[in-house]
């Protein structure tokens, strides 16, 4: 009698079912991000005022800080405090480092700027802070949209679980890690899951 070969019924349509799953949800994510409308309806200026709300910043520095950025402060700031003065600084470690003067760290804070042509905007990212983004119209009224950067973190984990499915696809199938492909396969997993909580809750 032939010897019938063993053959693993690997879930391929169900790993492929989840990637497009998580390819469609990421780009559902992003195309719904008021970025998109704010970036689509803002109106050439040369500076577009960035008021960064949140719990510790406003007990620091007052609900009236501000982040300004436009083409000709390229990577620089000018913030207002509470009080009314304004300083110019660098978007790094300048930044920081008023944060810790005036008894905050904001280790978690990143702030990066980039420009659409002659449309410049502001992107604050942070895990725990409402971002509210004053934008000029096409009629020339200011139209501010709060949005939460928490889509930013949904599709860093997101796309954490993507890569290790499709790592772990293939280490589904090596011969040599027979009986234990669900052992490596969980690990990657909890890893993941580790370093995505430590992302979301600004952890460093």
């Amino acid at each position: 009698m032939k010897k019938q070969k063993k053959t693993s019924s690997r879930p391929c349509s169900v790993w492929m079912s989840i990637f497009i799953t998580l390819i469609i949800g990421v780009f559902v994510l992003l195309g719904m991000h008021p970025l998109f409308e704010m970036v689509a309806l803002a109106a050439p200026t040369k500076e577009v005022p960035v008021k960064l709300v949140d719990r510790d910043l406003v007990e620091t520095w007052g609900a009236s800080t501000r982040f300004y950025t436009s083409k000709q402060l390229s990577h620089r700031v000018t913030v207002e405090f509470e009080d009314g003065s304004t300083r110019q600084l660098a978007c790094d470690k300048e930044l920081f480092a008023a944060a810790r003067g005036a008894g905050r760290n904001l280790a978690e804070l990143k702030l990066k700027m980039s420009v659409f042509g002659d449309r410049p905007r502001a992107l604050i990212m942070t895990t725990k802070s409402l971002v509210s983004v004053p934008m000029l119209g096409v009629e020339g009224k200011t139209k501010t949209t709060e949005y939460r950067l928490a889509w930013t973190n949904a599709a860093l984990v997101i796309g954490l679980f993507f890569c290790w499915s499709i790592v772990g696809w293939f280490v589904w199938r090596l011969p040599c890690l027979e009986g234990f492909q669900w052992s490596v396969f969980v690990i990657g997993m909890a890893v993941i899951v580790v370093l995505s909580y430590r992302w979301w809750v600004g952890s460093v």
